[in-house]
C-alpha cells in the first residue's frame, strides 16, 4: 500500500485524468467515426503538458487529503474506474443536456445559463462518480 503523500496523490490524480481523457477520446472517436490515431505525437504531448498543471496538480491537492483507500494498487484501479465513469457521464451530459441549451437565444443570459449548468453538472458528475466508485461499495459491504 502506498502511503499518503503529495507525490502519490499526483500519481493517483494523473491516473484519473488520463483514464478520463482516454475515455472521452475513444467515445468521441466512436461516436463521430474518425481515427483517434490521427493525432500527431506533438498534439498528444501538448495535451498532456496542458493537463498536468490544469487538472492533475489541482486533483492531487484534493486526493492527498482523502483516505488510504484512494492510494495503492486498489486505489489506482478505482481511479481508472472513476475516470471511465466520469468520461462516459460527461459525454452523456454534453450530448443530452448541454446540446439543447445550445439552441437558446444568443445573449449574455443564455451564455451565463449554459456555463452555470455546465459547471454545476461537471461537479455533480465528479461527485457521483466518486461516490459510486469509492463510497458505494463500502456501504454495500458494511450492510452484509
Amino acid at each position: 500500500m502506498q502511503k499518503k503523500s503529495f507525490k502519490n496523490a499526483i500519481v493517483m490524480s494523473g491516473t484519473a485524468v488520463l483514464s478520463t481523457v482516454s475515455t472521452l477520446w475513444l467515445v468521441d472517436a466512436f461516436l463521430y467515426r474518425y481515427e483517434p490515431a490521427s493525432m500527431t505525437w506533438f498534439q498528444i504531448l501538448g495535451t498532456l503538458l496542458l493537463l498536468f498543471p490544469l487538472a492533475i496538480i489541482p486533483g492531487a491537492f484534493l486526493v492527498r487529503k482523502w483516505s488510504d483507500d484512494h492510494f495503492g494498487i486498489r486505489g489506482a484501479i478505482r481511479w481508472i474506474f472513476f475516470g471511465v465513469l466520469f468520461g462516459c457521464l460527461s459525454i452523456l451530459l454534453v450530448t443530452k443536456l448541454l446540446d439543447p441549451l445550445a439552441q437558446l437565444e444568443r445573449g449574455a443570459m443564455s451564455f451565463l445559463i449554459k456555463k452555470s449548468v455546465g459547471a454545476i453538472s461537471v461537479w455533480g458528475i465528479a461527485y457521483l462518480s466518486h461516490f459510486l466508485v469509492f463510497r458505494f461499495p463500502k456501504r454495500i459491504m458494511s450492510k452484509r
